[in-house]
């Protein structure tokens, strides 16, 4: 039985009270609202096989529960399939009798009761595709020329036809179509996650179906937003970087008035025109009332799209490059603008939007400076969507994390390790929740009564801002421990977390205990091959670190002790020979701190900072610190890692004001290491940081032409950045900066294009 408007409406709104649910971390409720229904309401299936791809996620995607949560997936795609064929077959059957009403007359015949029981669970995903790329020609025409229609319904009126009759068909032909949508919409939904979980099983067979079903979740995206809006998402992408109309004749005037903020303005207004003629396109002229399931559709192709393209957006060179052989490709300012579109429908999709605007805006300090963040997303856009979260769904835990991570941003680093602390503490209190009560039911109890920020992805992502944002106010020690605590708890990066608070450790003034704490990282990743592991970019990277460091001490006392040879040829000549023969036999290896103090000319802790972006977020005490003691180091030790105590030295100097300075260290380096290849990665992120100068240069610039003049050399510098790595194929030493790197200039890239 083909569900009803009415029906599918109170379904939908059912669905959505149980995502409130799962957003205000009620978990209970939410796996209530869902479970009860999801045998026979497509929209109940998939928010019950969201909430179990949530739990995945937040339980660091555990092996042993992704097929239960895949299976559980899978159930509710196919009883969209499901729904969607039957909601096919009963319009072609009005359509039908339609055509027979127009020929004999009217009549009430109701013939839509198809009996689907022995339908198959699951249909093939071609078939859906090709109803898919058949329909688009079609509907783009027909909803891209809503005052043809109009005509033909006004000459049937002065004729004295059946303006009424035609008006209900018509109205009629939009719900199915909406209704065929919302189905299609549920089963690409699935998709999405069911695809992510493959992924993440690291199975060649299973990641070769993931990306053939990327390909077609992204196709189906696309043939609806073009539906809606009349465009396809390359034409909509293509406009985005250009300027509003008259916002070019406000500059030639040269009035003050024309500010970013003006810009954001045109730019918002731009929004709202466009959601005003997507909905005339979708609606087609028609005076039918929105319904729930509309909005539905439309918050969540914009949601489903943008998250699409957001995500494609930060991917790596190389799987970008893949992807876009299959036609795949994206912004982020074209994902920022579907997301902000999706934010605007009042409905179920309005907080996962927020969620996704707010969570992507905290992540860019990682890769982008703080003043040079996107125009389509700022800071107070971001902090409205935190404050509406906050108000709407006061009992998750969540909002403290997003909020700390954005303070920090704001330069309030102080006010945000309190409250990444207070979710830390409030995370561990309901951790203890879930499991306290009598001992044979503890298990159950936590089973489907627990908090979703008390799971340990959450957990670790608490850790993991306080660690760092202790850093960058200096508490090595607390810092270490977060560390520490980290690779007790991962199980991934463990060795990177152990490189890090052993830096901390070394930082705190405990040298030798930090040397150490180094030695065992090469131990540990052995045994990780040993045991046939993944090593982590991050680990090798480690591991390298702490490599140079030995050899560099064994150098040193090598050229020591031959120093000392030279200076007293006579004396223990016999015993150096037996000390000689004694090292090579045990092959041990020592690291004393002081031979990490001597073999240091650039502090691990700073570079990590340097390396995760944080350097532009600093207090200014902490950034003249650096200045003073990277001013009076003695570079004796090693010539080859000098440049990176200059990079960190230009960049300080820039933080701190000194462009002109800064300009110099940078081009002097980049000179110096031409056909260096130890440490050669020095010189792409000296470009990228010399392109970061000219945009803030810009940005500070009073005259047209000066601020046209940086805009070219930043670019400039950022083809030259993106170039390196094509002209200087990476090596081992390199190759873990080449990804973060072109995300960098990517994010920067797009946001010349939005500023200017």
């Amino acid at each position: 039985m083909q569900p009803t408007l009415q029906q599918v409406e109170l379904w939908i709104a059912d669905a959505h009270h149980g995502l409130e649910a799962l957003f205000n971390d009620q978990v209970p409720v939410a796996r209530f609202i869902f479970e009860q229904r999801s045998k026979e309401s497509p929209f109940h299936a998939a928010g019950f096989a969201l909430l179990g791809f949530v739990e995945a996620t937040l339980d660091g995607f555990a092996t042993a529960k992704l097929q239960g949560i895949l299976d559980q997936i899978q159930h509710a795609e196919n009883l969209a399939r499901r729904y969607a064929k039957k909601h096919q077959q009963h319009s072609k059957g009005k359509e039908k009798e339609d055509d027979d009403d127009d020929d004999h007359g009217d009549g009430d015949d109701d013939n839509n009761d198809d009996d689907e029981e022995g339908e198959e669970e699951e249909d093939d995903d071609d078939d859906m595709m090709d109803d898919t790329d058949s329909q688009s020609s079609r509907e783009t025409v027909a909803s891209a020329d809503p005052p043809k229609k109009h005509q033909q319904q006004h000459r049937q009126q002065q004729q004295g036809g059946k303006q009424a009759g035609v008006g209900r068909g018509a109205a009629d032909s939009l719900v199915d179509q909406r209704l065929d949508f919302q189905y299609r919409l549920l089963v690409v939904s699935c998709m999405v996650m069911s695809v992510t979980l493959e992924l993440l099983k690291e199975n060649w067979m299973d990641s070769m179906k993931a990306v053939y079903k990327l390909r077609k979740i992204y196709r189906t995206y696309e043939h609806m937003f073009q539906t809606m809006t009349g465009r396809t998402t390359a034409a909509y992408a293509n406009q985005l970087p250009r300027l509003p109309s008259g916002l070019s004749d406000e500059r030639k005037g040269n009035n003050k008035n024309s500010s970013a903020s003006q810009r954001r303005h045109h730019l918002d207004e731009g929004d709202r025109q466009e959601t005003l003629r997507r909905s005339m396109t979708w609606s087609a002229g028609l005076k039918v009332r929105r319904s729930s399931v509309e909005d539905m559709v439309e918050g969540g192709v914009y949601l489903g799209l943008g998250l699409f393209s957001l995500i494609l957006s930060l991917l790596p060179p190389k799987v970008s490059g893949i992807l876009k052989t299959f036609g795949i490709g994206s912004s982020s300012a074209f994902a920022i603008r579907l997301l902000k579109m999706a934010h605007r429908i009042q409905g179920m999709h309005t907080p996962l939007a927020g969620l996704a605007l707010v969570s992507y805006y905290t992540s860019l300090p990682w890769f982008i400076h703080p003043d040079l963040l996107p125009v389509g997303l700022r800071t107070e856009d971001a902090r409205l969507m935190l404050e509406k979260l906050k108000a709407s769904y006061p009992a998750n835990n969540l909002w403290k994390l997003l909020e700390g991570k954005m303070d920090k941003i704001e330069g309030r680093v102080e006010r945000s390790l309190s409250l990444l602390r207070e979710a830390r503490r409030r995370s561990r209190q309901d951790e203890e929740d879930d499991t306290s009560g009598h001992a044979h039911d503890a298990i159950e109890q936590k089973k489907y009564n627990y908090s979703l920020c008390g799971l340990i992805q959450f957990q670790l992502c608490t850790i993991y801002e306080i660690g760092w944002t202790q850093m960058m106010l200096g508490h090595w020690f607390d810092a270490a421990e977060q560390f520490f605590q980290l690779e007790s708890m991962s199980n991934r990066s463990t060795v990177f977390y152990h490189y890090i608070a052993s830096c901390c450790m070394f930082a705190d003034g405990a040298v030798d205990k930090a040397a150490l704490e180094f030695l065992q990282i090469p131990r540990m990743l052995e045994r990780k091959r040993q045991l046939r592991a993944k090593i982590c970019p991050n680990e090798a990277f480690a591991e390298r670190q702490v490599q140079r460091w030995i050899h560099a001490a064994e150098q040193k006392k090598k050229t020591m002790k031959q120093q000392q040879a030279v200076n007293n040829p006579s004396s223990g000549h016999g015993n150096n020979n037996q000390n000689h023969n004694h090292n090579h036999n045990t092959k041990t290896t020592t690291l004393t701190g002081t031979d990490l103090k001597h073999v240091m000319d650039v502090h691990p802790v700073w570079e990590l900072l340097y390396l995760s972006n944080s350097l532009s977020q600093l207090p200014r005490p902490f950034l003249e610190t650096m200045q003073n003691q990277l001013e009076d180091q003695d570079h004796r030790h090693y010539h080859h890692h000098r440049p990176v105590a200059l990079l960190l030295l230009a960049v300080v100097l820039r933080e701190l004001g000194s462009y002109d300075r800064t300009d110099q260290l940078l081009e002097e380096m980049i000179e110096s290491m031409q056909g260096q290849i130890e440490g050669a990665w020095v010189v792409p992120y000296a470009m990228y940081e010399i392109a970061i100068l000219r945009c803030l240069q810009r940005k500070t610039a009073k005259d047209p032409l000066e601020q046209q003049k940086r805009q070219v050399e930043a670019r400039d510098w950022i083809q030259r950045t993106e170039q390196f790595f094509e002209l200087h194929p990476s090596g081992d030493a390199i190759s873990d900066w080449e990804d973060r790197l072109f995300i960098r200039c990517q994010l920067l890239s797009e946001s010349l294009d939005e500023s200017f």
